[in-house]
Parts: C-alpha cells; sequence; structure tokens
C-alpha cells in the first residue's frame, strides 16, 4: 500500500491560497492602477484603501473624469464630470492664471466640494480635487488629480480616506501637505 505523503496536502493548500491572493492583488491593483481620465495613481495601496474604504459605505465610484481644455478668450475653460457611482454632472471652471476655483454641488445622495486650479495661464497642468460627503454629512472620500493636457502619460491621481485628506492649495506647489503640492511632487508611473 502506498503512504501519502502528509508534507504534500498543506503545501498545495498554501499554493491555492497564494494563486488566490495574487488574483486578488492583481484585481485590487488594475482597478486602481489608473482612473477614468487614464492618470496613473501615485499611491496604489493607499489610494485602494480609501476607494474600498468609501465601497463599504456604499460610494463605489467616485471620479472627475472627461477633462477638457479650451478657450474662452484670454481664460483657459476646464470642463469635466463628476462621477458617483452611476450618477454623473458636468463641472466647469474658468481660469485666466493660477487662481484656485472652488464650489459646491450636490450628485444624487452625495455633497461634493470641488477645487481646481491651473498652473499657469495656459493651464497646463490642471490640478482638480473632490470631497464627497453624504446627505447627513459624512466624510467619505477625497480625489485629486493633476492632468497634463499636452501629455497625459505625465497626469497622475490620488485618493484619500478622510483621515488622510489634505487642504487644496496652501500657496506652496511643491508642499505635499497640499493635494497639489502632493501631485506636484509625483511623475507618472510613480507606485505602478
Amino acid at each position: 500500500m502506498k503512504s501519502l505523503n502528509v508534507f504534500k496536502i498543506p503545501a498545495l493548500i498554501a499554493l491555492l491560497a497564494l494563486a488566490a491572493c495574487a488574483k486578488k492583488d492583481s484585481d485590487f491593483a488594475a482597478r486602481y492602477a489608473r482612473n477614468g481620465t487614464g492618470a496613473a495613481a501615485v499611491n496604489i495601496e493607499e489610494t485602494g484603501a480609501a476607494g474600498e474604504y468609501a465601497a463599504g459605505k456604499g460610494l463605489h465610484t467616485a471620479d472627475i473624469v472627461g477633462l477638457q481644455r479650451t478657450r474662452n478668450g484670454t481664460a483657459a475653460q476646464i470642463t469635466g464630470q463628476i462621477v458617483l457611482n452611476n450618477q454623473q454632472i458636468q463641472v466647469t471652471t474658468q481660469h485666466t492664471g493660477s487662481e484656485v476655483r472652488e464650489g459646491a454641488v450636490r450628485v444624487g445622495n452625495y455633497q461634493v466640494q470641488f477645487h481646481a486650479m491651473c498652473l499657469n495661464s495656459s493651464c497646463e497642468p490642471y490640478f482638480a480635487a473632490m470631497e464627497v460627503y453624504t446627505s447627513s454629512g459624512e466624510f467619505l472620500i477625497q480625489e485629486g488629480v493633476r492632468i497634463y493636457f499636452n501629455d497625459p502619460s505625465r497626469s497622475v491621481y490620488q485618493l484619500f480616506k478622510p483621515g488622510s485628506a489634505r487642504v487644496f492649495f496652501n500657496g506652496k506647489l511643491a508642499d505635499p501637505s497640499s493635494m497639489v503640492g502632493y501631485l506636484n511632487s509625483f511623475n507618472a508611473g510613480i507606485g505602478l
């Protein structure tokens, strides 16, 4: 009679578990590697954790997408959409320099604070961020994007959980305590 090697069974179970984890990690990385504009995640782990936190609260999609730049006289006009779950709303900001534009909008059952800024008068790059709250005021997620219209491969984005959220801009382009400074300190591909 042939004896069963008791060491083969645990090894087989461990291999199956590792394969399942690798698939889950691969799906996780693929989901958060790029946002709807094609911008690369600065930190996939932190972005994914924020996305999963919000999903646990019922917000499965929170993204700034479809950003397009046009000229309106001497001003740059940026149009895009905020997408929350299966709802979207158009947002438009107008910039003549590096001034910050801010506003609030309701999307379904969510309240959104939106911020935008161009680095210069040609609006290259463009920074935008949003904080999403429930209708009762619970903070769910923050997203920030840095978009290069002339070279999209340099575009980056990041999601933050409420405890890690940053102010949009504090007047210093290189200060990572603000969203603009944080995104401005990374090149595309970091975190991939």
